[in-house]
């Protein structure tokens, strides 16, 4: 990833002080101190269309077991290691280009008591720092359209894979004819936003080595939780702990617009594992 593409997203993504954004609107909730579960924070720490429904489904696909090893990939502020860790055992490691997100994933995992089984350093999806077959799943959602080099993507995630491993996706495709409208939740403008075609991510996982185990479209189903989500914020404030703030108060607009995209026909969502050869 360039130079400037970095300052971009870091620009994007990390607006101030994660840990203490964090913090802040955890107090504002009552929760400054004490332990928390993993559930009480899906509002802000799953960061992609239909958040922990997300994630539930993603994994009910992937089937992990307890004591596997997963790296999570664009991992944020932790809220799917959590999920996999709490609900499965598993094991995971989470990578994120922004130190502020890992500093504050580290706060809320110990936190929930969960730091035995869940660590997360700051790294580059294009050169993971890990050895090859060091893992038994690749888990990523909603990270990829950031990356411009998907072939370089796909080839770390194959290498760091065990054979036969699980690779877990969870990300936007652009489909019909018509540009994606911008700013959507993962990008102000086209400078950093990368959205493969449906037929174009399955290319590029093929050349990488894997094969496709499952494949589901989610648009529908998305669409309807974004129904439900303009209704139950229809004339309110946002609730303290969301997602705003990390991105900030634009991220209401940015989500409107990732919906017309869907509704438009000008993106999908895919769901796929697939599986390393």
């Amino acid at each position: 990833m360039s130079g400037n593409q970095s300052e971009i997203l870091e620009e994007h993504y990390a607006r101030g002080d994660a840990v203490a954004g964090v913090k802040n609107a955890l107090a504002e909730i009552g929760k400054a101190e004490g332990a928390l579960k993993p559930e009480e924070l899906s509002s802000i720490d799953q960061f992609h269309v239909r958040s922990l429904l997300a994630t539930k489904d993603l994994a009910a696909a992937a089937e992990p077991q307890l004591d596997m090893e997963i790296l999570d990939i664009g991992s944020g502020l932790g809220g799917a290691a959590r999920y996999l860790a709490s609900a499965f055992g598993c094991r995971v490691t989470g990578i994120d280009l922004m130190q502020s997100y890992c500093d504050a994933a580290t706060m809320l995992t110990e936190r929930c008591g969960l730091d035995q089984r869940i660590s997360f350093r700051q790294g580059d999806a294009l050169a993971l720092p890990f050895p090859d077959a060091r893992f038994d799943q690749v888990w990523t959602q909603h990270v990829s359209m950031n990356i411009a080099d998907k072939a370089k993507l796909y080839g770390e995630m194959r290498r760091v894979l065990r054979p036969n491993g699980k690779l877990a996706i969870y990300d936007p495709v652009r489909s019909g004819n018509e540009p994606l409208r911008y700013p959507v939740p993962w990008a102000r403008d086209e400078r950093t936003s990368f959205v493969p075609t449906e037929s174009e991510l399955k290319q590029y996982l093929q050349d990488a080595g894997f094969t496709v185990l499952s494949w589901e479209d989610k648009t529908k189903v998305a669409l309807q939780w974004f129904e439900e989500m303009e209704k139950k914020w229809a004339g309110t404030k946002p609730s303290p702990l969301g997602i705003h703030v990390l991105i900030g108060p634009d991220i209401r607009p940015m989500s409107a617009n990732l919906r017309t995209n869907l509704r438009e026909g000008r993106a999908k969502l895919i769901q796929a594992v697939c599986k390393a050869i």
